[in-house]
Protein backbone atom coordinates (compact mmCIF):
# COMPACT_ATOMS: atom_id res chain seq x y z
CA UNK A 1 0.00 0.00 0.00
CA UNK A 2 1.51 3.30 -0.83
CA UNK A 3 0.49 6.74 1.30
CA UNK A 4 1.40 10.22 -0.78
CA UNK A 5 2.27 13.08 0.94
CA UNK A 6 0.02 16.30 0.36
CA UNK A 7 2.16 18.64 -2.03
CA UNK A 8 2.10 22.33 -0.38
CA UNK A 9 3.67 25.43 -2.95
CA UNK A 10 6.01 27.48 -1.81
CA UNK A 11 6.90 30.45 -3.74
CA UNK A 12 10.68 32.11 -4.21
CA UNK A 13 13.17 33.45 -6.05
CA UNK A 14 15.68 30.57 -7.82
CA UNK A 15 18.95 32.10 -9.21
CA UNK A 16 19.67 30.99 -12.89
CA UNK A 17 23.15 32.65 -13.20
CA UNK A 18 25.33 34.48 -10.25
CA UNK A 19 28.85 35.10 -11.55
CA UNK A 20 31.44 37.48 -11.78
CA UNK A 21 32.71 38.79 -15.39
CA UNK A 22 35.68 40.52 -15.69
CA UNK A 23 36.55 42.63 -18.96
CA UNK A 24 39.76 44.10 -19.80
CA UNK A 25 39.38 47.15 -22.73
CA UNK A 26 41.72 48.86 -24.73
CA UNK A 27 41.40 52.10 -26.21
CA UNK A 28 44.15 54.28 -28.84
CA UNK A 29 43.46 57.88 -27.36
CA UNK A 30 44.67 60.66 -29.41
CA UNK A 31 45.61 64.25 -27.98
CA UNK A 32 43.65 66.76 -29.50
CA UNK A 33 45.15 69.25 -31.42
CA UNK A 34 46.12 72.47 -30.07
CA UNK A 35 47.52 70.26 -26.42
CA UNK A 36 51.17 70.16 -26.14
CA UNK A 37 53.27 66.94 -26.99
CA UNK A 38 53.03 64.12 -23.89
CA UNK A 39 56.09 64.16 -22.65
CA UNK A 40 55.40 61.81 -19.12
CA UNK A 41 51.79 60.57 -17.51
CA UNK A 42 51.23 61.56 -14.17
CA UNK A 43 47.95 59.27 -13.33
CA UNK A 44 44.47 57.95 -14.98
CA UNK A 45 41.12 57.83 -12.49
CA UNK A 46 37.66 56.70 -13.67
CA UNK A 47 34.14 56.15 -12.72
CA UNK A 48 32.37 52.97 -14.08
CA UNK A 49 28.85 54.08 -15.34
CA UNK A 50 25.91 50.98 -15.68
CA UNK A 51 23.85 52.21 -19.14
CA UNK A 52 21.67 48.99 -19.55
CA UNK A 53 20.28 45.85 -18.62
CA UNK A 54 18.33 43.63 -20.68
CA UNK A 55 17.01 40.30 -19.79
CA UNK A 56 16.24 36.98 -22.39
CA UNK A 57 14.64 34.50 -21.84
CA UNK A 58 18.35 32.44 -21.56
CA UNK A 59 20.77 35.15 -21.18
CA UNK A 60 21.03 38.72 -19.92
CA UNK A 61 23.34 41.56 -20.94
CA UNK A 62 24.51 44.82 -19.38
CA UNK A 63 25.90 47.67 -21.37
CA UNK A 64 28.14 50.56 -19.68
CA UNK A 65 31.12 52.04 -19.74
CA UNK A 66 34.20 53.57 -18.19
CA UNK A 67 34.58 57.66 -17.64
CA UNK A 68 38.58 57.95 -17.97
CA UNK A 69 40.75 61.07 -17.18
CA UNK A 70 44.32 60.62 -18.02
CA UNK A 71 46.63 63.62 -16.45
CA UNK A 72 50.10 64.21 -18.40
CA UNK A 73 52.99 66.56 -18.32
CA UNK A 74 54.24 68.05 -21.72
CA UNK A 75 57.19 67.15 -23.69
CA UNK A 76 58.72 70.53 -23.22
CA UNK A 77 57.53 71.21 -19.73
CA UNK A 78 54.47 73.19 -18.46
CA UNK A 79 51.20 72.55 -16.18
CA UNK A 80 49.99 69.48 -16.17
CA UNK A 81 47.28 68.55 -18.75
CA UNK A 82 43.97 66.73 -18.70
CA UNK A 83 42.76 64.74 -21.43
CA UNK A 84 39.16 62.67 -21.07
CA UNK A 85 37.67 59.68 -23.02
CA UNK A 86 34.88 57.04 -22.88
CA UNK A 87 35.64 53.08 -23.06
CA UNK A 88 32.23 51.29 -23.31
CA UNK A 89 31.66 47.46 -22.22
CA UNK A 90 29.25 44.88 -22.50
CA UNK A 91 28.48 41.52 -20.95
CA UNK A 92 26.36 38.74 -21.41
CA UNK A 93 25.68 35.65 -19.21
CA UNK A 94 24.13 32.77 -20.14
CA UNK A 95 21.73 30.08 -18.29
CA UNK A 96 19.43 27.40 -18.53
CA UNK A 97 16.12 29.29 -20.29
CA UNK A 98 13.74 30.84 -18.06
CA UNK A 99 9.95 30.31 -17.96
CA UNK A 100 9.24 33.75 -17.45
CA UNK A 101 10.63 37.28 -17.41
CA UNK A 102 12.82 37.08 -14.25
CA UNK A 103 14.75 39.94 -12.10
CA UNK A 104 18.54 40.94 -13.12
CA UNK A 105 20.85 42.52 -10.50
CA UNK A 106 24.16 43.91 -11.30
CA UNK A 107 26.83 45.46 -9.29
CA UNK A 108 29.68 47.06 -11.75
CA UNK A 109 33.20 47.82 -9.63
CA UNK A 110 36.53 49.68 -11.99
CA UNK A 111 39.31 47.79 -11.17
CA UNK A 112 41.83 49.53 -12.58
CA UNK A 113 42.86 52.01 -14.70
CA UNK A 114 46.36 52.52 -16.52
CA UNK A 115 47.87 54.13 -19.88
CA UNK A 116 51.22 53.94 -21.58
CA UNK A 117 52.11 56.63 -24.07
CA UNK A 118 52.63 55.36 -28.17
CA UNK A 119 54.10 58.34 -29.57
CA UNK A 120 53.96 62.34 -28.92
CA UNK A 121 50.29 62.30 -29.79
CA UNK A 122 48.91 58.82 -28.80
CA UNK A 123 49.07 56.77 -26.07
CA UNK A 124 47.36 53.65 -25.55
CA UNK A 125 44.54 53.26 -22.42
CA UNK A 126 43.46 50.39 -20.83
CA UNK A 127 40.53 50.11 -18.12
CA UNK A 128 39.69 46.37 -16.11
CA UNK A 129 35.84 46.28 -15.10
CA UNK A 130 34.01 43.63 -12.82
CA UNK A 131 30.63 43.10 -13.10
CA UNK A 132 28.92 40.78 -10.92
CA UNK A 133 25.70 39.79 -12.61
CA UNK A 134 22.93 38.01 -10.60
CA UNK A 135 19.59 36.45 -12.56
CA UNK A 136 16.48 35.46 -10.46
CA UNK A 137 13.02 33.96 -11.51
CA UNK A 138 10.58 33.74 -9.50
CA UNK A 139 9.48 29.75 -9.57
CA UNK A 140 7.02 27.36 -6.99
CA UNK A 141 8.61 24.82 -5.53
CA UNK A 142 6.60 21.70 -3.51
CA UNK A 143 6.81 20.85 0.14
CA UNK A 144 5.14 17.28 1.18
CA UNK A 145 3.39 17.26 4.40
CA UNK A 146 1.92 13.91 5.66
CA UNK A 147 -1.82 14.85 6.15
CA UNK A 148 -3.55 11.99 7.84
CA UNK A 149 -1.53 8.73 8.20
CA UNK A 150 -2.05 5.23 10.83
CA UNK A 151 -0.97 5.65 14.26
CA UNK A 152 1.68 2.91 14.00
CA UNK A 153 3.58 5.46 11.75
CA UNK A 154 6.60 7.09 13.47
CA UNK A 155 8.10 9.99 11.65
CA UNK A 156 10.91 11.90 11.81
CA UNK A 157 10.63 16.07 11.18
CA UNK A 158 13.22 18.12 11.11
CA UNK A 159 13.19 21.99 10.97
CA UNK A 160 14.92 24.11 8.96
CA UNK A 161 15.12 27.70 10.02
CA UNK A 162 16.34 30.08 6.55
CA UNK A 163 15.48 33.09 4.47
CA UNK A 164 13.91 32.50 1.32
CA UNK A 165 14.35 35.24 -1.42
CA UNK A 166 10.95 35.93 -2.42
CA UNK A 167 10.72 39.36 -4.36
CA UNK A 168 13.70 41.92 -6.98
CA UNK A 169 13.15 44.61 -8.18
CA UNK A 170 14.60 48.34 -8.48
CA UNK A 171 14.27 52.06 -8.21
CA UNK A 172 15.98 54.38 -10.59
CA UNK A 173 16.30 58.19 -9.59
CA UNK A 174 18.32 61.30 -10.26
CA UNK A 175 20.09 63.59 -8.48
CA UNK A 176 20.88 67.33 -9.55
CA UNK A 177 22.87 69.77 -6.81
CA UNK A 178 24.57 73.26 -7.24
CA UNK A 179 27.62 72.66 -5.35
CA UNK A 180 30.06 75.45 -3.77
CA UNK A 181 33.56 75.26 -3.00
CA UNK A 182 34.60 76.00 0.73
CA UNK A 183 36.21 78.97 1.41
CA UNK A 184 39.39 77.88 2.88
CA UNK A 185 40.61 76.17 -0.91
CA UNK A 186 41.25 77.86 -3.65
CA UNK A 187 38.81 77.99 -7.22
CA UNK A 188 38.55 75.83 -9.10
CA UNK A 189 39.84 76.27 -13.05
CA UNK A 190 39.48 72.85 -14.28
CA UNK A 191 38.20 69.41 -13.13
CA UNK A 192 41.29 66.72 -12.50
CA UNK A 193 38.69 63.75 -12.43
CA UNK A 194 35.57 63.56 -10.48
CA UNK A 195 33.63 59.86 -8.74
CA UNK A 196 30.17 59.14 -7.34
CA UNK A 197 29.77 56.67 -4.78
CA UNK A 198 26.43 56.15 -3.38
CA UNK A 199 26.11 54.22 -0.42
CA UNK A 200 23.04 52.66 1.66
CA UNK A 201 22.65 53.90 5.23
CA UNK A 202 19.27 52.69 6.63
CA UNK A 203 16.43 50.61 4.95
CA UNK A 204 13.00 50.20 6.01
CA UNK A 205 9.64 48.03 5.26
CA UNK A 206 6.66 49.72 5.21
CA UNK A 207 3.16 47.42 4.34
CA UNK A 208 3.73 46.89 0.18
CA UNK A 209 6.91 49.69 0.03
CA UNK A 210 10.70 49.45 0.40
CA UNK A 211 11.95 52.80 2.01
CA UNK A 212 16.18 53.50 2.04
CA UNK A 213 18.18 56.39 3.16
CA UNK A 214 21.26 57.09 1.74
CA UNK A 215 24.04 58.97 0.73
CA UNK A 216 26.43 59.65 -2.30
CA UNK A 217 30.07 60.94 -1.84
CA UNK A 218 31.09 63.42 -4.56
CA UNK A 219 34.80 63.13 -4.94
CA UNK A 220 36.40 66.33 -6.56
CA UNK A 221 40.15 66.12 -7.81
CA UNK A 222 40.87 70.04 -9.22
CA UNK A 223 43.43 72.04 -10.53
CA UNK A 224 43.26 75.64 -8.59
CA UNK A 225 43.56 79.03 -10.40
CA UNK A 226 46.76 79.05 -8.56
CA UNK A 227 48.04 75.45 -10.70
CA UNK A 228 47.62 73.34 -7.68
CA UNK A 229 45.33 70.36 -7.51
CA UNK A 230 43.11 70.17 -4.31
CA UNK A 231 40.53 67.57 -3.67
CA UNK A 232 36.97 68.40 -1.94
CA UNK A 233 34.33 66.04 -1.19
CA UNK A 234 30.52 66.55 -1.18
CA UNK A 235 27.76 64.40 0.52
CA UNK A 236 24.36 64.08 -1.00
CA UNK A 237 21.89 62.66 1.00
CA UNK A 238 18.69 61.09 -0.61
CA UNK A 239 15.36 59.29 0.34
CA UNK A 240 13.91 56.94 -2.13
CA UNK A 241 10.89 54.47 -1.72
CA UNK A 242 9.59 51.21 -4.33
CA UNK A 243 6.66 49.59 -4.39
CA UNK A 244 6.41 45.98 -3.63
CA UNK A 245 4.20 43.32 -5.01
CA UNK A 246 2.50 42.56 -1.74
CA UNK A 247 2.84 43.14 2.02
CA UNK A 248 5.46 41.66 4.09
CA UNK A 249 5.77 40.90 8.20
CA UNK A 250 8.46 41.73 10.14
CA UNK A 251 10.70 38.96 9.14
CA UNK A 252 12.23 39.87 6.63
CA UNK A 253 15.68 40.70 4.89
CA UNK A 254 16.62 43.25 2.47
CA UNK A 255 19.72 43.34 -0.02
CA UNK A 256 20.60 46.62 -1.60
CA UNK A 257 23.22 47.18 -4.41
CA UNK A 258 22.96 51.26 -5.38
CA UNK A 259 24.55 51.75 -8.86
CA UNK A 260 25.28 55.19 -10.65
CA UNK A 261 24.13 55.07 -14.34
CA UNK A 262 24.95 58.94 -15.65
CA UNK A 263 27.02 61.45 -14.36
CA UNK A 264 27.47 64.96 -15.51
CA UNK A 265 29.54 68.13 -14.16
CA UNK A 266 29.60 71.63 -15.62
CA UNK A 267 31.94 75.02 -13.67
CA UNK A 268 29.88 77.63 -14.27
CA UNK A 269 29.08 80.99 -12.93
CA UNK A 270 27.10 80.17 -10.07
CA UNK A 271 28.80 77.17 -8.95
CA UNK A 272 29.31 73.51 -9.77
CA UNK A 273 26.37 71.99 -11.78
CA UNK A 274 25.99 68.13 -10.62
CA UNK A 275 23.25 65.65 -12.20
CA UNK A 276 23.64 62.47 -11.85
CA UNK A 277 21.58 59.27 -12.47
CA UNK A 278 21.71 56.20 -9.81
CA UNK A 279 19.57 52.79 -9.26
CA UNK A 280 18.92 50.91 -6.66
CA UNK A 281 18.42 47.31 -7.13
CA UNK A 282 17.43 45.12 -3.91
CA UNK A 283 15.98 41.58 -3.57
CA UNK A 284 13.16 40.88 -0.35
CA UNK A 285 13.92 37.68 1.36
CA UNK A 286 11.48 36.36 4.33
CA UNK A 287 12.65 34.65 7.26
CA UNK A 288 10.55 31.01 7.75
CA UNK A 289 10.76 27.75 9.55
CA UNK A 290 10.35 25.10 7.07
CA UNK A 291 9.25 21.64 8.73
CA UNK A 292 10.10 18.22 6.47
CA UNK A 293 9.54 14.77 7.09
CA UNK A 294 13.12 12.99 7.14
CA UNK A 295 12.63 9.74 7.99
CA UNK A 296 9.64 7.05 8.80
CA UNK A 297 9.07 3.92 10.59
CA UNK A 298 6.29 1.35 12.07
CA UNK A 299 7.11 -1.31 14.75
CA UNK A 300 4.71 -3.02 13.60
CA UNK A 301 4.81 -3.65 9.85
CA UNK A 302 7.16 -2.59 7.10
CA UNK A 303 7.61 0.89 6.00
CA UNK A 304 10.13 2.30 2.75
CA UNK A 305 9.88 6.04 2.46
CA UNK A 306 9.65 7.48 -0.83
CA UNK A 307 12.31 9.93 -1.21
CA UNK A 308 12.81 13.36 -2.82
CA UNK A 309 14.29 16.41 -3.10
CA UNK A 310 13.40 19.86 -1.68
CA UNK A 311 15.35 22.24 -3.82
CA UNK A 312 15.08 25.99 -1.98
CA UNK A 313 17.65 28.78 -2.40
CA UNK A 314 17.67 28.90 1.34
CA UNK A 315 19.60 31.77 3.06
CA UNK A 316 21.19 30.12 6.07
CA UNK A 317 23.28 33.24 7.09
CA UNK A 318 23.78 37.30 6.25
CA UNK A 319 26.50 39.61 7.56
CA UNK A 320 27.26 43.13 6.38
CA UNK A 321 30.38 43.90 7.86
CA UNK A 322 32.59 47.28 7.47
CA UNK A 323 36.27 46.40 7.04
CA UNK A 324 38.99 49.16 7.42
CA UNK A 325 41.97 48.71 5.34
CA UNK A 326 44.96 50.55 6.43
CA UNK A 327 48.47 50.26 4.59
CA UNK A 328 51.69 52.07 5.07
CA UNK A 329 53.55 53.16 1.81
CA UNK A 330 56.91 54.69 1.22
CA UNK A 331 56.21 58.10 -0.48
CA UNK A 332 58.64 61.11 -0.16
CA UNK A 333 56.59 64.13 -0.36
CA UNK A 334 55.63 67.15 1.20
CA UNK A 335 51.49 66.77 0.08
CA UNK A 336 48.90 64.28 -0.54
CA UNK A 337 47.10 65.84 -3.24
CA UNK A 338 44.25 62.79 -4.07
CA UNK A 339 43.98 59.05 -2.65
CA UNK A 340 41.50 56.46 -4.13
CA UNK A 341 40.81 53.03 -3.13
CA UNK A 342 39.99 50.18 -6.05
CA UNK A 343 39.23 46.85 -4.61
CA UNK A 344 40.00 43.85 -6.44
CA UNK A 345 38.03 40.46 -6.58
CA UNK A 346 37.19 38.41 -3.58
CA UNK A 347 38.47 34.94 -3.20
CA UNK A 348 36.35 32.14 -1.59
CA UNK A 349 38.01 29.04 -0.54
CA UNK A 350 36.51 26.40 1.62
CA UNK A 351 37.97 23.97 4.38
CA UNK A 352 37.28 21.97 7.37
CA UNK A 353 34.11 23.94 8.44
CA UNK A 354 35.23 27.28 7.37
CA UNK A 355 35.28 30.14 4.54
CA UNK A 356 38.01 31.69 3.83
CA UNK A 357 38.17 35.42 2.03
CA UNK A 358 41.25 36.75 0.54
CA UNK A 359 39.86 40.66 0.27
CA UNK A 360 42.30 42.57 -1.60
CA UNK A 361 42.70 46.01 -3.12
CA UNK A 362 44.77 49.20 -4.12
CA UNK A 363 45.18 52.44 -3.27
CA UNK A 364 46.29 55.12 -5.55
CA UNK A 365 47.98 58.10 -4.26
CA UNK A 366 48.90 61.13 -6.56
CA UNK A 367 50.85 63.85 -4.37
CA UNK A 368 53.60 66.72 -4.86
CA UNK A 369 57.39 65.79 -4.02
CA UNK A 370 60.07 67.48 -2.00
CA UNK A 371 60.62 69.69 -5.04
CA UNK A 372 57.28 70.33 -5.68
CA UNK A 373 57.11 67.91 -9.05
CA UNK A 374 53.41 65.80 -8.87
CA UNK A 375 53.38 62.40 -9.04
CA UNK A 376 51.49 59.28 -8.53
CA UNK A 377 51.87 55.92 -7.02
CA UNK A 378 49.70 52.29 -6.25
CA UNK A 379 50.01 50.64 -2.97
CA UNK A 380 48.86 46.95 -2.35
CA UNK A 381 46.45 45.76 0.49
CA UNK A 382 45.15 42.71 1.23
CA UNK A 383 43.27 40.97 4.37
CA UNK A 384 41.97 37.29 5.36
CA UNK A 385 38.66 36.91 6.52
CA UNK A 386 37.53 33.31 7.86
CA UNK A 387 33.47 32.45 8.00
CA UNK A 388 32.19 29.33 10.01
CA UNK A 389 30.67 27.61 7.30
CA UNK A 390 29.05 23.41 7.23
CA UNK A 391 30.19 21.14 4.68
CA UNK A 392 27.28 21.62 1.83
CA UNK A 393 27.86 25.80 2.51
CA UNK A 394 28.18 28.15 -0.56
CA UNK A 395 29.25 31.66 0.40
CA UNK A 396 29.05 34.42 -1.96
CA UNK A 397 30.69 37.79 -1.36
CA UNK A 398 30.73 41.44 -2.67
CA UNK A 399 32.84 44.03 -1.57
CA UNK A 400 32.93 48.22 -2.20
CA UNK A 401 34.62 51.12 -0.92
CA UNK A 402 32.30 53.46 1.49
CA UNK A 403 33.05 56.97 2.77
CA UNK A 404 36.07 58.87 1.88
CA UNK A 405 39.81 57.71 1.84
CA UNK A 406 41.96 58.93 4.06
CA UNK A 407 45.56 59.90 3.94
CA UNK A 408 48.61 61.55 5.61
CA UNK A 409 52.33 62.28 4.75
CA UNK A 410 55.06 61.80 7.55
CA UNK A 411 58.47 60.91 8.03
CA UNK A 412 58.73 59.78 4.30
CA UNK A 413 55.66 57.54 4.50
CA UNK A 414 51.94 57.66 3.74
CA UNK A 415 49.64 56.46 5.77
CA UNK A 416 46.51 55.06 3.84
CA UNK A 417 43.03 54.21 5.19
CA UNK A 418 39.23 53.34 3.34
CA UNK A 419 36.50 51.54 4.31
CA UNK A 420 34.90 48.69 2.74
CA UNK A 421 31.45 47.29 2.72
CA UNK A 422 31.20 43.45 3.07
CA UNK A 423 28.35 41.85 2.67
CA UNK A 424 28.47 37.58 2.65
CA UNK A 425 25.61 35.29 2.26
CA UNK A 426 26.03 31.92 3.03
CA UNK A 427 23.21 29.27 1.21
CA UNK A 428 23.08 25.46 1.29
CA UNK A 429 24.60 23.68 -1.53
CA UNK A 430 22.02 21.71 -2.68
CA UNK A 431 18.72 20.26 -1.91
CA UNK A 432 17.69 19.38 1.16
CA UNK A 433 15.91 15.12 1.41
CA UNK A 434 12.68 14.89 2.37
CA UNK A 435 9.71 11.83 2.62
CA UNK A 436 7.47 12.65 0.03
CA UNK A 437 5.47 9.14 0.71
CA UNK A 438 5.48 5.63 1.88
CA UNK A 439 5.08 2.20 0.74
CA UNK A 440 3.36 0.25 3.75
CA UNK A 441 3.06 -3.49 4.16
CA UNK A 442 -0.05 -4.89 6.11
CA UNK A 443 0.37 -4.77 9.80
CA UNK A 444 1.58 -7.24 11.97
CA UNK A 445 0.27 -8.91 14.95
CA UNK A 446 3.10 -8.44 17.98
CA UNK A 447 5.39 -10.99 18.34
CA UNK A 448 4.63 -12.24 22.28
CA UNK A 449 8.22 -13.59 22.77
CA UNK A 450 9.74 -10.00 22.32
CA UNK A 451 10.78 -8.45 25.22
CA UNK A 452 8.78 -4.84 26.18
CA UNK A 453 11.76 -3.38 27.87
CA UNK A 454 15.57 -3.43 26.44
CA UNK A 455 18.64 -2.06 28.70
CA UNK A 456 21.39 -0.89 26.28
CA UNK A 457 23.91 1.98 26.20
CA UNK A 458 23.58 4.78 23.16
CA UNK A 459 26.37 4.03 21.68
CA UNK A 460 26.30 7.62 20.04
CA UNK A 461 23.14 6.80 18.24
CA UNK A 462 20.51 9.26 18.41
CA UNK A 463 16.73 8.58 19.94
CA UNK A 464 15.20 8.22 16.21
CA UNK A 465 17.97 5.40 15.73
CA UNK A 466 17.62 3.98 18.70
CA UNK A 467 13.46 3.54 18.40
CA UNK A 468 13.77 2.78 14.74
CA UNK A 469 16.47 -0.39 15.09
CA UNK A 470 14.36 -1.80 18.37
CA UNK A 471 10.65 -1.18 17.43
CA UNK A 472 9.92 1.57 20.01
CA UNK A 473 9.27 5.44 19.88
CA UNK A 474 11.51 8.32 20.76
CA UNK A 475 8.51 9.87 23.49
CA UNK A 476 9.46 5.98 25.40
CA UNK A 477 12.78 6.49 25.17
CA UNK A 478 12.57 10.06 26.65
CA UNK A 479 10.24 8.85 29.24
CA UNK A 480 12.07 5.90 30.74
CA UNK A 481 15.00 7.63 30.76
CA UNK A 482 14.06 11.35 31.98
CA UNK A 483 16.08 12.84 28.84
CA UNK A 484 15.02 16.86 27.97
CA UNK A 485 18.30 15.91 25.21
CA UNK A 486 19.95 13.34 23.20
CA UNK A 487 21.78 11.04 25.38
CA UNK A 488 25.88 10.89 25.40
CA UNK A 489 27.58 8.07 24.03
CA UNK A 490 28.21 6.04 27.22
CA UNK A 491 25.02 6.54 28.82
CA UNK A 492 23.03 3.61 29.82
CA UNK A 493 19.33 3.72 28.42
CA UNK A 494 15.59 1.38 29.46
CA UNK A 495 14.12 1.18 25.42
CA UNK A 496 10.87 0.27 25.66
CA UNK A 497 9.52 -1.91 22.94
CA UNK A 498 5.85 -1.49 21.66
Amino acid sequence: MQLQFEKQGISCLQTLKRELQTQEQTQEVRISDGMPDLGSIIGAWGQVILRGKEWQMDAMRVTGGTMVWIQYLPEEGGDPQIVESWIPFQMTWNFPKAKQDGTMMMQPILRSVDTRILSSRKMMLRTNVSVLGWAMEKQEQELCLPGEYPDDIQLLRERYPMELPVEAGEKAFSLEEYLSLPPNVPPMEKAVYYSLNPEITEEKLMGDKIVFRGNALFHLCYCGEDGGRYTCDFDLPFTQYSELDREYGEDIGILLWPCVTSLELENGEDGLHLKAGLVCQYRISQRTVLEIVADAFSSGRSVTPIMGELALPGILEEKQLILHAQQNSPVDGMRLTDIQFMPQPVRVSGSAGETSLEIPGTFLMQYYDMEGNLHSATQNWEQTFKLPAGENAMVEATLWPVGKTQGNLMSGSAALAADLKLITETGCHGGIPMVTGLEMGELQQPDPNRPSLILRRSGGQSLWELAKAHGSTVDAIRGANRLEEEPDETQMLLIPVR
